[in-house]
């Protein structure tokens, strides 16, 4: 009990940074608002808080999990997500003056079949820790192999560094929560010390390999390996396409329809699970192409609406792809969903290029 109120109580200081740092963002865009060019600079920045925020409440929970983490498996693409992690650690490395080299070898930008949310997370850790271990003016590498082997593709990421290094004593204990506790040269460095053993649990849960080498004062190298399966190519997915959305919070089914909408897609918006199955049941055969169901919400919520549409008696409620949208990827979540007759899960803040290839995988981006 005692580690789990010092880890939150860890985290939650942290949390307190891109808060903040979105509360400030949001004055100012409300104070420069004609400035087109402010409004995207400002609006990238609340996207890069709310990612580091999500990166803390993942990590924690990936942790809090004990080994029964819930992997999502939807496509995704290896040089978004290392080009992700590199726009949110590279502002890091920025404010300190060092130098963060990027290299991709081979068809990194090949869709695969894995957790895009979980990988980055593994990426920005490692990242996060170089930057924090490294001196002013020092440098960080970060690349990724990838190499396709029929319908599998082996991604090996590493991430190397030239600052304070590990001896072998700091080695044997560096995936114990707070390791870094111990160590008198970290003093002062902000962190939860919750973070390489996320991505040892991460590394773990996925399958693959996770090596470390350092010498003290000669920096780092981490570098973790998983094989994962070829995504299927992804057509058109949203244009035209009917979608029924039920999502009880008013804003995120706002902006949700709207991204939708956006890319050409008609949109039907539920407020609750109830809603959303009279919305099914009074819609013509074949009107929905897909159901985005909010796992949480109010009264009948979107394990039970799910139930109630695959029980209905027309063609389509059997077949109807059904994606729970979730904040939380847990076993019990996804046990729960898959049980309902769910066919996948979308963790929130939902991203509209996983939403399509997880769309593609279930057939509804067919040509």
């Amino acid at each position: 009990m005692r580690e789990q109120s010092g880890m939150f109580a860890a985290i939650t200081h942290d949390m307190r940074a891109p808060v903040g740092a979105i509360s400030c963002i949001a004055q100012l865009l409300l104070s420069q608002a004609e400035d087109a060019q402010a409004v995207r600079r400002h609006a990238m920045q609340i996207l890069n808080a709310c990612d580091e925020l999500e990166e803390m409440i993942g990590g924690a929970l990936d942790l809090a999990a004990q080994g029964r983490i819930a992997l999502l498996e939807a496509p995704c693409v290896p040089e978004m997500i290392m080009h992700s992690a590199q726009d949110t650690a590279g502002a890091l490395a920025r404010a300190k003056g060092q130098q963060l080299i990027v290299t991709l070898e081979g068809p990194c930008a090949q869709p695969v079949i894995g957790d895009a949310g979980r990988l980055r997370r593994i990426l920005l850790n490692l990242l996060s820790n170089a930057v924090k271990y490294t001196p002013c003016g020092g440098e960080i590498d970060l690349s990724a192999r990838a190499q396709a082997d029929g319908a599998r593709m082996k991604l090996t990421f590493s991430v190397r560094d030239n600052g304070m290094g590990m001896d072998a004593a700091m080695l044997e204990h560096l995936f114990d929560p707070y390791a870094r506790a111990g160590d008198a040269r970290r003093a002062g460095i902000e962190g939860t010390g919750i973070g390489l053993s996320v991505v040892h649990a991460l590394v773990k849960a996925m399958g693959g390999t996770l090596e470390v080498s350092s010498r003290p004062a000669e920096g780092s190298l981490f570098v973790f390996a998983v094989e994962l399966a070829l995504a299927p190519q992804v057509h058109d997915v949203f244009c035209g396409r009917r979608f029924l959305l039920a999502e009880d919070n008013a804003l995120a089914a706002d902006v949700t329809a709207e991204l939708l909408r956006e890319r050409g897609a008609q949109v039907t918006v539920a407020r609750d699970g109830e809603q959303a199955v009279a919305c099914f049941a009074a819609s013509e055969v074949g009107s929905f192409e897909a159901v985005l169901m909010d796992v949480m919400m109010p009264g009948m919520g979107g394990c039970q609406a799910a139930r109630a549409i695959r029980a209905m008696d027309r063609p389509d409620a059997a077949g109807v792809p059904i994606i729970a949208m979730t904040g939380a990827a847990t076993p019990e979540i996804e046990l729960q969903t898959r049980e309902s007759g769910m066919n996948a899960r979308a963790v929130k803040p939902v991203r509209m290029d996983a939403l399509a290839q997880m769309l593609a995988k279930l057939g509804v981006a067919s040509p």
